[in-house]
């Protein structure tokens, strides 16, 4: 005979030949557990915009509803229009840019989500595992992200939509689940697999036959196909849009390790038990947490029906599947609607828990949720099997840090930036998110729309234009200006951008600096350099006669002998003079500026290194100046310049190979280039190291 989805569950406790515990309203249990989360994620629940918060908040400003549920999405990855679009579009509307109110909504949803769970947990399960399931659920360390970071309202949601869906279907309301299903579909990809669930439901649960239950599951299935197809259409309509999905055995596997890992509250496996003994367990959340063992029974049970762990184990297969072709960015927080499926398992374990397994239980799970989001470190190559998440609650706690102090001392610096102004940063602290797209962050900050900002490397004209620039960099303490006005700002500027390789924007930098009335002599000088770099000779060589350059092998070569004779009785500023006085009576020749960059090269690096480069321009075949210019660039810290100059050194000459110097310098490069390592973890110093984890 096929089971009534209605058919209530027997009591537990008389089914298994016992009495049930003392009644005690269930509303007691929900609130003593809705206040150990509460107090368990205070902290995060405090925490502000991060990432891709500020772009989402910057799209309800752009592009209002209807238009933005099909404008290209802030990031140009997904289609997700209800937990973007919509979701900050509403509480925009009622919280403007105070970030506390939209975590209140995060925590009342992640709040809703538990009690749909625990509707589910207990078709299987006596009312006292149904809260240990729960509780499980509710302490697992990828929710201390999901409570951390507001744009974690795209899982929120997702979980949701889908756990409201399953209680509307086993209640025959197919229409209402199907609604249910669409807004979850359309809020994340991970809850596509949910119509497959609800055929497994009809199958295993209702005893219908494999049609009927497909059948019955029609509403979600065509949802699903629905979504593809404008998910389909919204990529091509978006050719900008990019994709990360990579599929393979590999990924297979990956995904599913890091599953087990996730819910077993192994961050970094690696270190485990180190983590456990530094963290303690939250005393206020185990506090609240422990009168619970009232709503259990006083004595060990039998075991409750087994067959609930088939559809468990079904779940975390089927919700696995779309973390497949992204688990190279994997983080535990991705598994929180898989994670329903081992809170199911729980719950059927823990049928026969009594209050002292409860009183242990409750103490385990709050210590390996301490151990756990102790973690200080955080993966930092894309790759399947890499043992720790890419987000994990220290990378944002960290960013969050870093965030609000970097603020502050914008605002210190720059009280009040002109309408329409630039900035640009030179250097941040790593992984940060301080600089997001074109300044979404800084816009937020200053409540300013027109202001935008850059990495220092991204100065040109596309980006700089002739509005107001200014310059920062971060000195590993505090944010600093670069290059004050009275310095010769955008000279400054561009030659750190021809180190860096990146010529037009030196010169969008060196017409600023004319148009600001820097010094014209050094401007023109570079900007000659500049237009040669980009191949344009005619252009090089007019900014040089304007420089003042005019040929004279005579004047060139005795500048040079002077400067040869002060260099041989120790006078280094007179070598200096006449290095600098040879070089516009014959600016294409390399002796000069060979010299040049030898002689600064200990005193004044930076500008030694212009002249190095400057020299192998006009002599590209000059391996000791292109050697003093690698080593050079790796002191400066521009490791990939360097790497590309002692790549061509070992090509053109192989036995320059073992070069002590070369070799440190390709090895600071080679690091750079491959973040030295899979993961990054932080001491209480804050000085980053890395360590192998994959």
């Amino acid at each position: 005979m096929r089971a009534s989805a209605s058919q209530p569950h027997p009591r537990p406790a008389e089914a298994i030949g016992r009495p049930a515990p003392a009644a005690l309203p269930r509303w007691g249990a929900a609130v003593l557990l809705a206040l150990g989360l509460l107090a368990l994620y205070s902290g995060a629940l405090r925490t502000g915009f991060l990432n891709d918060d500020y772009v989402f908040l910057e799209q309800v400003r752009l592009a209002r509803l209807p238009v933005s549920l099909w404008a290209p999405d802030p990031l140009g990855n997904y289609y997700r229009p209800v937990s973007r679009q919509l979701y900050f579009e509403s509480l925009h509307a009622l919280f403007g840019l105070e970030p506390l109110g939209y975590h209140l909504v995060n925590f009342a949803l992640f709040l809703v989500c538990l009690l749909l769970l625990a509707d589910l947990l207990a078709v299987f399960a006596p009312p006292w595992a149904t809260l240990a399931g729960v509780a499980y659920f509710g302490l697992l360390h990828g929710q201390r992200v999901l409570l951390t970071w507001i744009s974690c309202s795209q899982d929120l949601l997702a979980l949701l939509g889908s756990l409201a869906a399953v209680a509307l279907f086993r209640r025959g309301r197919l229409a209402g689940a199907t609604v249910c299903y669409a807004l979850a579909a359309f809020s994340k990809e991970s809850a596509l697999p949910l119509p497959a669930l609800l055929v497994l439901w009809g199958r295993w649960q209702e005893g219908r036959p494999w049609g009927e239950a497909v059948r019955r599951a029609a509403g979600p299935l065509i949802v699903a196909a629905l979504w593809l197809g404008a998910a389909l259409a919204w990529h091509r309509a978006h050719p900008a849009a990019g994709s990360w999905l990579k599929l393979g055995w590999a990924e297979a596997a990956a995904g599913y390790a890091h599953m087990a890992q996730s819910f077993l509250f192994l961050e970094q496996p690696q270190r485990a038990l180190d983590h456990l003994l530094e963290h303690a367990p939250s005393w206020p959340a185990l506090a609240l947490l422990l009168p619970l063992a009232l709503w259990f029974p006083p004595r060990v049970g039998a075991a409750a029906p087994r067959p609930a762990l088939r559809l468990a184990a079904a779940w975390c297969v089927l919700f696995g599947v779309p973390l497949v072709p992204v688990v190279h960015t994997w983080s535990a927080y991705y598994y929180t609607l898989a994670a329903v499926g081992a809170a199911l398992a729980m719950a059927v374990l823990a049928a026969r828990a009594d209050r002292w397994t409860w009183a242990a239980l409750a103490a385990a799970l709050l210590w390996l949720h301490a151990g756990a989001s102790g973690v200080r470190a955080f993966a930092v190559v894309d790759r399947p099997w890499v043992w720790t998440s890419h987000l994990t609650p220290f990378y944002f706690e960290r960013g969050a840090a870093y965030v609000k102090r970097l603020s502050r001392q914008m605002r210190e610096l720059l009280p009040s930036p002109p309408r329409g102004a630039r900035l640009f940063f030179a250097t941040l602290p790593s992984y940060a998110g301080f600089q997001m797209g074109n300044g979404a962050l800084l816009r937020a900050l200053y409540r300013e729309p027109t202001l935008q900002s850059y990495f220092y490397s991204q100065f040109s004209e596309s980006t700089a234009g002739s509005a107001p620039c200014d310059f920062f960099y971060w000195d590993g303490e505090r944010m600093k200006r670069l290059y004050p006005a009275a310095q010769g700002r955008f000279t400054q500027v561009a030659g750190d951008l021809m180190l860096l390789e990146r010529p037009a924007g030196a010169r969008h930098a060196l017409l600023r600096a004319l148009a600001a009335g820097e010094d014209p002599r050094e401007a023109f000088y570079w900007l000659g350099w500049t237009e040669l770099m980009a191949g344009n000779r005619p252009a090089a060589e007019a900014a040089w006669r304007r420089m003042g350059a005019r040929d004279s092998a005579l004047l060139y070569w005795r500048s040079l002998d002077r400067g040869q004779q002060a260099l041989a009785r120790g006078d280094t500023a007179a070598a200096h003079r006449a290095f600098l006085t040879a070089v516009p009576y014959s600016i294409g020749r390399p002796e000069a500026h060979r010299r040049l960059g030898a002689l600064l090269f200990e005193r004044q690096p930076k500008y030694a290194l212009l002249e190095l480069a400057v020299t192998l321009q006009l002599d590209r075949a000059d391996r000791a100046s292109r050697r003093l210019l690698a080593i050079g660039l790796s002191r400066l810290g521009m490791q990939e310049s360097a790497g590309r100059q002692v790549e061509r050194l070992w090509r053109e000459d192989p036995a320059m190979r073992a070069d002590p110097e070369l070799q440190a310098a390709w090895s600071k490069a080679t690091a750079a280039r491959t973040g030295g390592a899979d993961v990054a973890t932080f001491p209480a110093t804050e000085k980053p190291r890395v360590i192998e984890g994959g």
